[in-house]
């Protein structure tokens, strides 16, 4: 009908007016452009964290192996390369995992306005949060893949295993993005704990006795 007025709704976001909000972002509704816009920031964040990662993993390498190849024989060599590439991964994916912990930022999370926090504290990741949330996707690539899907709801495998939150600082007082450190429950002062109460003799002929 003519006549018939269109219900708003507005993206808890970018409050913008919308006719239907159909997509959910840390299970509360929110708009499809929200929705694409803040994973986009996560995609692009991760390649930056990568492309450094690259970065430093690649010239170690490419010394250690120079070094290995002037002081070994061509079978030495062969036979050392990939061990060597092992343990030079090891440091390369240990910075990877620790990427978040600078207060709660990544380099690409700092370029891309994105940080991580604590919804346990409600404080910004440490560095023990993010080895917790990125050990499994820094060394396994299939995990990696997996992460790059879930990021489209928001909360991925890794922020389960430390409960942490990324938040896009621009919009940080959307409940959306609010974070709530859990609540601390406080053991009652001597003076406010209730007495026990005695019981005095019951002197009641009528009332029946105790069981």
């Amino acid at each position: 009908m003519a006549d018939e007025k269109v219900q708003v709704v507005y993206c808890p976001v970018c409050g913008q007016p919308r006719r239907i909000l159909t997509r959910k972002l840390y299970g509360i509704l929110t708009c499809r452009q929200c929705v694409d816009r803040f994973a986009s920031r996560r995609f692009r964040a991760a390649f930056v964290d990568w492309a450094i990662y690259q970065a430093f993993a690649f010239p170690l390498f490419l010394a250690f192996s120079t070094l290995l190849a002037s002081v070994t024989t061509f079978e030495q060599f062969d036979n050392l390369l990939l061990p060597l590439a092992f343990l030079i991964n090891i440091p390369a994916h240990l910075v990877l995992a620790l990427k978040d912990g600078f207060q709660g930022y990544s380099p690409g999370k700092w370029l891309l306005g994105l940080r991580t926090y604590s919804r346990a504290t409600g404080e910004p990741a440490t560095f023990t949060d993010s080895l917790a949330r990125n050990w499994a996707p820094a060394l396994i690539p299939f995990v990696a893949f997996l992460v790059l899907i879930s990021v489209r709801r928001g909360k991925r495998l890794g922020d389960g295993l430390r409960d942490t939150k990324v938040v896009w600082t621009k919009h940080a007082n959307s409940p959306v993005f609010e974070v709530r450190p859990l609540p601390v429950l406080a053991e009652a002062p001597p003076e406010l704990t209730p007495a026990p109460v005695r019981l005095t003799e019951d002197t009641n002929p009528y009332r029946a006795p105790p069981a």
